[in-house]
């Protein structure tokens, strides 16, 4: 029963129940009725988060059990707040009418893809989101401590569908190097991709939830910003029997390697196999040949140690393995002798460098720039 008045309740939007900032929450035993009013809603996520400017980042996990909505007068059973994250678990199918185990969350375009999740108007009015079935998961993982500081600030996490059925259906693979107009067309329509907000609290943060058992390719931003160091983090909610999710990462900058830790632990390049069974969290594959400039990492609950802390993974990218130059060879000369730019004979082959030259100032030269102007080199 509610103590507020009709006149407050005509002007309001209330729900049933709103889950708290955290995880375990659990909500069971429980009969709506009365929730036939402007936009109320028997169920809500992520108490005191109503505007984008709420700090927490959300993707937690709430469990539900026997349930009931009076279907004459509970038209919508779930009205999700911002941040939009929130992962609903079903045991017995009172929440979703899709059985035990199965899943509802908010409506992005990476999760309603797969045939395991329903979206359609319908389902939008009354669960505000998709509902996916048993035979996948919906589960959280955590990007955040990026270098350099402040180079992903603000951006938002895209995530599209990369299955490899989708890239077969543009008769291409995922490691193919010539795009089809189908492929070209898939990747820069925005409305394929689900986008998730950058949250400045606790931690410079994306927590993003995945339906498990696909292939995803991520970026940030509108195209893709390379980052140094990347922590990435799988909830605790995440357990064995779980399915894998296969992440892509592209990126523009020279990465010969990008290596994976997680604790004392070191993931070896080039450790995914060819088999989703024998996937296991921290297995990687980078493709740093220019043409294709991708880095792949397995997320799942399986991993051989997991710090005590976290279960989590940190990524640092490198340039080069060892030194990114030649040696360098030490040739003396004397400090009388000076070398004038101008005079080609100086130079090697006798040519005197023109714009967009790469120009090489050999160690013991004493070289003297005579000339007034110079081209951009």
């Amino acid at each position: 029963m509610t103590n507020n008045t009709e006149t407050y309740l005509d002007v309001s939007s209330p729900h049933g129940i709103i889950n708290p900032r955290q995880e375990n929450f659990v909500v069971k035993n429980i009969k709506f009725y009365n929730f036939d009013f402007n936009d109320a809603a028997a169920l809500g996520s992520c108490s005191h988060c109503f505007h984008d400017a709420a700090t927490d980042q959300g993707a937690r996990t709430v469990t539900f059990s026997n349930l009931y909505f009076d279907p004459d007068t509970v038209p919508r059973r779930i009205r999700y707040e911002t941040p939009y994250k929130a992962i609903f678990f079903d045991t017995d199918g009172t929440l979703t009418d899709l059985g035990p185990n199965t899943w509802a969350t908010f409506y992005q375009r990476s999760h309603s893809y797969w045939d395991a999740c329903q979206y359609d108007d319908d389902i939008e009015d009354k669960f505000n989101g998709v509902i996916c079935d048993d035979t996948v998961e919906v589960r959280s993982i955590k990007f955040s401590t990026y270098t350099p500081s402040g180079l992903l600030d603000g951006m938002g996490l895209k995530v599209l569908p990369y299955d490899d059925d989708i890239l077969n259906s543009f008769n291409m693979t995922a490691n193919e190097t010539t795009n089809t107009t189908e492929y070209d067309d898939y990747i820069v329509d925005r409305s394929n991709y689900g986008s998730f907000n950058w949250k400045f609290k606790p931690g410079k943060d994306w927590s993003t939830p995945f339906v498990t058992g696909h292939k995803y390719k991520i970026h940030w931003g509108l195209t893709g910003v390379d980052f140094e160091t990347m922590k990435v983090t799988v909830n605790q909610k995440y357990i064995e029997s779980d399915q894998s999710l296969y992440l892509i990462h592209n990126f523009t900058d020279v990465r010969q390697a990008i290596y994976v830790t997680s604790g004392s632990e070191t993931f070896e390049n080039e450790t995914i196999p060819s088999n989703s069974d024998d996937y296991y969290a921290g297995q990687n594959w980078v493709y740093n040949d220019t043409e294709t400039r991708e880095f792949h990492l397995i997320m799942n609950g399986k991993n051989k140690t997991w710090p005590e802390s976290e279960r989590s993974f940190n990524l640092e990218g490198v340039r080069c393995v060892g030194s990114c130059v030649e040696a360098i060879v030490e040739v003396e000369e004397l400090e009388s002798e000076f070398r004038y730019w101008s005079d080609a004979s100086n130079w090697p082959n006798e040519t005197l460098p023109v714009e967009g030259d790469d120009v090489h100032i050999e160690s013991g030269w004493n070289m003297i720039l005579d000339i007034e102007e110079t081209p951009v080199f």
